[in-house]
């Protein structure tokens, strides 16, 4: 996963990766690894553009963070 890429494409390979994940009929460790690394790599660069969206949100609407911030 690259600093430069974009929340949609990060979902869509958070969305790949769950359904490589299901397709799976056997457990292949050598397959497992790189799927779930690859996925949390796509989790964070999700995750790290909602709280970017989130702070500018609360500074341009004056809003208060949400709980569980």
């Amino acid at each position: 996963m690259t600093d430069t890429a974009t929340f949609a494409e990060s979902y869509a390979i958070l969305q790949q990766t769950a359904e490589e994940l299901q397709e799976m009929t056997e457990a292949d460790i050598d397959q497992l690894v790189p799927l779930v690394e690859k996925g949390l790599a796509a989790h964070r660069v999700c995750e790290d553009r909602i709280k970017q969206v989130r702070a500018m949100l609360e500074e341009k609407l004056g809003m208060q963070p949400s709980a569980g911030e």
